[in-house]
């Protein structure tokens, strides 16, 4: 009696084999081979033209196909021999930690790259079994069975940079840092504050520590291994001098189209849901007292690793997990693969999450 998986299998077959009859030699330059060995494999094995056709069929067009023709169409007899009985040989991603491609015939194969097309991804995709190369156009390198992986050459005990996946420009942690940066360069713009006498020793101090570095550079995303422990910092200093009990705004600003905007400082306003609606009359007071650093930290709570520091590693470390929770990684070394999910965030530069194994 058969089974549902069973009857899956054999309607996904239906479907692999239809589609392989429609398919055109233009479709997946077959025509461009010139390999004799090869052209007579094809012509006596229908097998192996199915499994070199749907190999093909899913190798990404233009020059990493290019290259890989070059690379087949100049074996030698042996070579090409060799070659078939690779194709298709592993059956399973756990497999791979037993090829080694540090010489021979595999190390020709792992080296083959072009653009968007790194080393081992043809390799891999022609000794695997279903395996399909994405060819850069998804955050990941390689699917197989539904699982996708990132692959990857790594040195012992070195950090490897994320594809597309890891730019953190779009990532709301850096985009806080972004603010940080330009909320206090707002401050103090034109003289508006002199930030190091309304601010204690102690912020300044942390606020300096990451402009002593170029400022320029954690704008545009190379944040090194101290960075970000300096911006943690300067949060959690700016937290503990952010209990202001003042309720109620401050400051008021006036502007007009002609004119300077003024800012003063007044006697603490408070705001109900029944007041500041349109054509009401608000009487302030002008304040004798300097509020400066009550806008000053008023400005920097608005910062949300200010009001809670601790969400910086929450957020950065979320961020991770939505890389790594839908794909594992294939770690290239010298001579052999590792296949893992198990790495951690290292560090971001260049604009991208770095990871390490872990």
């Amino acid at each position: 009696m058969s089974t549902l998986n069973d009857i899956r299998a054999r309607f996904a077959a239906a479907i692999l084999n239809e589609r392989r009859s429609k398919i055109q030699p233009s479709q997946t330059n077959l025509d461009r081979i010139s390999n004799p060995y090869i052209k007579e494999k094809m012509e006596n094995d229908s097998s192996f033209l199915s499994e070199l056709t749907d190999f093909m069929f899913y190798l990404p067009e233009g020059l990493i196909t290019t290259a890989f023709l070059d690379f087949l169409n100049k074996l030698g007899e042996k070579e090409t021999e060799d070659l078939i009985e690779l194709l298709n040989s592993l059956n399973g991603i756990e497999q791979v930690e037993r090829v080694n491609y540090s010489s021979g015939l595999l190390k020709k194969l792992f080296q083959l790259k072009e653009i968007g097309i790194g080393r081992g991804e043809i390799m891999l995709s022609w000794i695997i079994k279903g395996a399909r190369i994405n060819g850069g156009g998804e955050s990941y390198d390689m699917s197989l069975n539904g699982q996708k992986y990132e692959l990857k050459e790594v040195k012992p005990n070195t950090a490897f940079r994320l594809g597309q996946e890891g730019n953190i420009t779009q990532m709301d942690f850096y985009k806080e840092f972004q603010d940080t940066i330009r909320r206090m360069e707002n401050l103090s713009k034109d003289g508006k504050f002199d930030l190091e006498k309304y601010m204690t020793k102690e912020e300044w101090s942390a606020w300096k520590n990451i402009t002593d570095y170029d400022i320029s550079k954690i704008m545009s995303g190379e944040i090194g291994y101290g960075r970000i422990d300096k911006l943690k910092k300067f949060y959690e200093i700016v937290n503990k001098g952010n209990n202001l009990e003042v309720e109620g705004f401050t400051n008021l600003i006036l502007r007009g189209p002609n004119v300077r905007p003024v800012e003063l400082s007044i006697e603490p306003y408070i705001k109900s849901k029944d007041n500041l609606k349109p054509g009401d009359i608000v009487s302030v007071k002008i304040s004798n007292a300097d509020s400066s650093r009550t806008y000053i930290m008023s400005e920097l709570r608005r910062l949300k690793y200010v009001r809670q520091p601790e969400m910086l590693n929450v957020d950065i470390q979320g961020e991770f997990n939505k890389i790594i929770d839908n794909k594992s990684f294939i770690l290239f070394g010298p001579k052999s693969a590792k296949v893992t999910k198990n790495v951690k965030f290292d560090r971001i530069s260049q604009g991208s999450i770095k990871l390490k194994e872990a």
